[in-house]
């Protein structure tokens, strides 16, 4: 970014992506501007893409603005290229992160930045959003040491909570998904039974595994209106059933014999 620096940022093009419109996406250039009191301008190393969200804004699915253009992303990370205080904490150099878009550089208000550990790559602190939006229904979800853990849906933020669960103590941990090769990956960040519903009958299993009970707590990370259902079906007597997927849609749920009689505790995360 020495460019940047050394003549007018106007004068610098950057470039970034766009949903032009519906199932339309475009790389367009833009001209930076010079940061103002209290902003930073940020050199982006690499952005993390939340397949889930972004792809719903992209295909203006149910529960999402359907207007356009937008400019996707919110897990950015980058270097500090200049800044608009001197009074700043931050200095050009410094590894950070922030909700911003996908673009190549992105002006931040300095409070909204988080500085990177030394410990940590880029690509590790790109986590840092779906890792707290995970963190945020595990916490929620008030997990005991012991307790019988289902995560349906495997995708980023499912596997992130189902590793969340693991260390709040959740067991057995269960991971559901409908493509064998995330099941995989979950038996290698801690699941101890995985199961598909493509093959296995859920309800049948996690009678096998749960001794009968149904499941302590369900963390419904799919974002399928069709799985909120089965999300209360698998919840046993005084469960919780954690919302942390983006649904997009409605559900039918008969809350009398799914909710009401079970005494189950529905979360919003």
């Amino acid at each position: 970014m020495g460019s940047a620096e050394n003549r007018s940022l106007g004068e610098v093009i950057g470039k970034r992506i766009v949903f032009r419109e519906a199932g339309k996406v475009e790389i367009e250039e833009f001209p930076l501007r010079k940061p103002e009191a209290n902003e930073v301008l940020v050199e982006t190393v690499c952005t993390l893409i939340s397949p889930g969200t972004e792809t719903a804004f992209l295909m203006a699915l149910p529960n999402t603005p359907k207007s356009f253009p937008v400019y996707p992303g919110y897990s950015n990370v980058g270097v500090v290229a200049s800044k608009g205080s001197e009074s700043s904490e931050l200095t050009v150099g410094d590894r950070v992160a922030s909700r911003k878009s996908h673009a190549s550089h992105v002006i931040v208000d300095e409070r909204e930045v988080l500085r990177i550990p030394n410990n940590l790559s880029f690509e590790e602190a790109s986590f840092f959003a779906l890792g707290s939006i995970s963190l945020q229904a595990v916490r929620k979800a008030q997990i005991e040491i012991g307790e019988s853990v289902i995560v349906l849906g495997q995708g980023l933020v499912g596997n992130l909570a189902l590793q969340l669960a693991k260390l709040s103590g959740g067991m057995p941990l269960v991971a559901v998904d409908m493509f064998d090769y995330r099941l995989e990956i979950s038996k290698r960040c801690g699941a101890d039974y995985v199961f598909n519903p493509r093959r296995d009958s859920l309800i049948e299993k996690i009678n096998s595994v749960t001794e009968g009970k149904g499941a302590d707590v369900v963390i419904e990370a799919t974002g399928n209106p069709k799985a909120i259902p089965m999300a209360f079906k698998l919840a046993g007597r005084c469960g919780r059933v954690i919302l942390l997927g983006s649904t997009r849609g409605t559900s039918e749920v008969n809350f009398y014999s799914e909710v009401h009689r079970k005494g189950v505790t529905i979360i919003g995360a």
